[in-house]
């Protein structure tokens, strides 16, 4: 029953953020930088035990090389923050970088996806608007069990596309030294 919720829930949220996302991109240039969350700016994996609930997402540390990087290179570029995360979690998500000042109400967006695939659909869009792209995202999983796994299946789909991807091992060679 939570599963068919959840595919519900998500088939609707999915489309208001397709449509945010439609809009977004026809109001600005053609250069994007699309950034993951967890794991790519945020040092999510050291504080998994402590997201009890939604509040404790704001306590998330975060990686100083991948947003010093971005911070660098993209000046006045649109950033999209592109996240598989609970939905419920967007305010506390979107406070969260107020906080950090990575994002921009004006200038950039927040996207929330109910499932990493759904990532896919966005990057595409992009990619057929002929849109530069550049793409921060570790797509990994399972920090909690000790064992990182990758999702190779949506990672190979990426490598296929017209994006500059910037995967786990770079996202962590720019943070070794912080």
């Amino acid at each position: 029953m939570r599963i068919i919720l959840k595919k519900i829930l998500s088939y609707f949220i999915f489309n208001y953020f397709k449509l945010i996302f439609s809009f977004f991109i026809k109001r600005n240039n053609k250069s994007f930088v699309v950034i993951d969350i967890d794991n790519t700016i945020a040092d999510t994996y050291k504080v998994l035990y402590m997201l009890t609930d939604i509040k404790s997402y704001e306590v998330i540390p975060i990686l100083k090389g991948t947003i010093r990087e971005i911070e660098k290179k993209y000046i006045g570029i649109p950033r999209i923050f592109l996240s598989n995360r609970n939905i419920f979690t967007y305010t506390v998500t979107r406070n969260w970088l107020l906080k950090y000042n990575l994002i921009d109400d004006k200038k950039d967006l927040l996207i929330l996806t109910s499932f990493p695939e759904q990532k896919l659909y966005y990057l595409k869009l992009l990619v057929n608007k002929n849109a530069l792209v550049n793409y921060y995202d570790d797509l990994s999983y399972n920090y909690e069990n000790n064992k990182i796994e990758f999702y190779n299946h949506i990672i190979s789909e990426i490598k296929n596309m017209d994006i500059k991807y910037f995967d786990y091992s770079y996202i962590n060679n720019l943070n070794k030294n912080d």
